[in-house]
């Protein structure tokens, strides 16, 4: 198992190597999330923000689920998605090699914040958000924080 999310409505998500599924709370047992846009996609994290679902995959994209019953894909970039974080506005998604992408959730647009706009490395492990609307970035080469409203970056460097 890759991944795993309780929802706000109690259903528990289960992300693996080779797609998505859900525990069924009434039998227990697991049950496979049957589409095609997921079938057979290394599923690597799993968000919940605003009562709407976001699967993260490893070179597959970004998936959402729409009204509750269909999958989109909303981004379909090749590249190892390794952390996903919310704010009002966007999807905040840590990646290997690509350093951070902002998704915007209504424009669908992307920006990118890399080792050219300042933080410390291309290969984000995590991001964590702050209560002071800042974004935390762990890197492979330290711990970056981007103010979300400036877009202003700052980062401290490991030895």
């Amino acid at each position: 198992m890759t991944a795993i999310h309780r929802d706000s409505g109690g259903t528990v998500w289960i992300g693996t190597e080779t797609g998505l599924n859900w525990l069924d709370s009434k039998t227990g047992e697991i049950q496979r999330v049957f589409d095609h846009r997921l079938d057979k996609r290394s599923i690597t994290q799993i968000l919940e923000t605003d009562g709407e679902l976001w699967i993260a995959t490893r070179g597959s994209g970004l998936f959402w689920l729409s009204g509750g019953s269909e999958w989109v894909r909303v981004w379909s970039e090749r590249i190892e998605i390794t952390a996903l974080e919310a704010d009002e506005d966007a999807i905040w998604v840590g990646t290997l090699g690509s350093g951070v992408i902002r998704f915007d959730r209504q424009a669908h647009v992307t920006e990118r914040f890399s080792k050219e706009s300042g933080l410390s490395g291309h290969d984000v492990l995590s991001l964590e958000r702050d209560e002071n609307n800042g974004l935390w970035i762990g890197t492979t080469n330290g711990l970056c924080q981007i103010k979300i409203k400036t877009k202003d970056s700052s980062c401290l460097q490991h030895h």
